[in-house]
């Protein structure tokens, strides 16, 4: 028999309290957002939502690890020092892990995801959206295998 898988939604690309809700009441699991606002912690803390926020500074780490929040969205990633802000991050904000997003790709994700404080990888180069809009499925497949070989090897 073949076991059952549990499949986990994330709704992504939340950046109001509204959307916060919305996610909620679609179903999802958890929630990504590219930003911090304290509308957005607070509907998530309110309605029970876990929530990945996303951070650019220590400023804004500290405040989210404040609220209860420890696994963050790092974006846009490579524009902010990418592995060398992760590196920093990690000297004053020991007790958080990262989703680095933004500039990712297979060139470099072996740079991300050998950082200790990083517990995901977010990219869009997977699946661009040329490539959903194109049904190139065999070359999405293609990037999915090649990042998860890179993750294998150096995570």
């Amino acid at each position: 028999a073949v076991a059952a898988r549990k499949m986990v939604v994330a709704a992504g690309t939340v950046r109001t309290s509204e959307q916060v809700y919305w996610a909620a009441d679609s179903g999802a699991d958890f929630a990504v957002s590219p930003c911090s606002t304290e509308s957005v912690l607070e509907s998530s803390i309110n309605i029970g939502l876990p929530l990945i926020p996303s951070v650019a500074t220590v400023t804004e780490a500290q405040r989210t690890l404040d609220r209860g929040f420890f696994d963050l969205k790092i974006y846009p990633a490579h524009s902010l020092g990418g592995p060398d802000f992760l590196r920093a991050m990690s000297a004053v904000a020991p007790e958080a892990r990262f989703m680095p997003a933004g500039g990712i790709d297979e060139g470099n994700l072996h740079r991300f995801i050998s950082k200790t404080n990083v517990f995901s990888v977010s990219g869009s180069w997977i699946a661009s959206r040329e490539l959903i809009n194109s049904g190139d499925y065999a070359e999405i497949s293609r990037r999915a295998k090649t990042a998860l070989k890179i993750i294998r090897e150096h995570g």
